[in-house]
């Protein structure tokens, strides 16, 4: 029970971790005007993709941030590039799908919580751009 309650407020550190980082991602997308990294507004000259990814996932010691996962989280941020066309106000997102992995999922399934344990946890968020391309 001690370690299902355990893995129960990692998953929820982690959902919270994750979900900061997409709302981190769909703004920078929406300041950039895209999530490319050829932006003239993105000084980093990374796409946001590989600017979030750091946030959920430690590259360097190879593993998940803040708890443990199966797989390399999934970063996906659109549009590349707002352009003249689509102008301000497009909608823009940030999606990240984290694969949690608990630590005692076999007693997580017998209490119950095996299920939320052991799902994905995918968040998206979105904002309204505030630039866009003209280039």
């Amino acid at each position: 029970l001690i370690f299902t309650m355990i893995d129960l407020s990692s998953y929820f550190q982690a959902r919270s971790t994750i979900q900061s980082a997409a709302q981190d991602g769909a703004r920078m997308v929406a300041l950039y005007g895209g999530q490319s990294g050829e932006i003239p507004l993105n000084n980093f000259k990374k796409s946001v993709q590989q600017l979030v990814l750091p946030k959920v996932y430690d590259a360097a010691e190879g593993r998940c941030l803040p708890s443990a996962c199966r797989d390399i989280p999934k970063v996906t941020c659109t549009p590349e590039i707002v352009t003249e066309s689509m102008g301000l106000g497009t909608e823009v997102s940030c999606t990240i799908l984290y694969k949690f992995a608990p630590a005692s999922a076999g007693l997580a399934q017998m209490i119950g919580f095996g299920d939320l344990l052991t799902s994905d946890i995918e968040i998206t968020q979105s904002s309204i751009s505030e630039t866009y391309y003209m280039g």
